[in-house]
């Protein structure tokens, strides 16, 4: 359910705010990692800009309290002019429900 909806926000924010022409999704298990990447080509925005006005404006702040739900670590990179991509690893073997 976390992933889900870590996704969900991230494509959310990728519609409401990047104006991006593409949007990939995709997973991979890599090591002792799942992971969940989300990438846009839109037009980005400055992280710590972001971060002052609070993480609640990029709706980063219920992902990344989700994934803390499960022990995962979310990231979220970002520049203006750079596109966007939301990260969300999960260790294997350690998702708690």
């Amino acid at each position: 359910m976390v992933v889900l909806r870590v996704m969900q926000e991230a494509l959310q924010n990728v519609r409401r705010h990047a104006e991006a022409h593409a949007v990939r999704v995709s997973t991979r298990l890599e090591d002792a990692e799942w992971t969940l990447e989300v990438a846009d080509d839109g037009h980005g925005f400055d992280i710590d800009a972001v971060s002052a006005r609070g993480a609640a404006a990029s709706g980063s702040s219920s992902m990344r309290d989700r994934a803390e739900l499960i022990g995962a670590h979310l990231d979220v990179r970002s520049s203006p002019s750079e596109g966007t991509v939301v990260r969300l690893a999960i260790p294997v073997g350690t998702v708690r429900r």
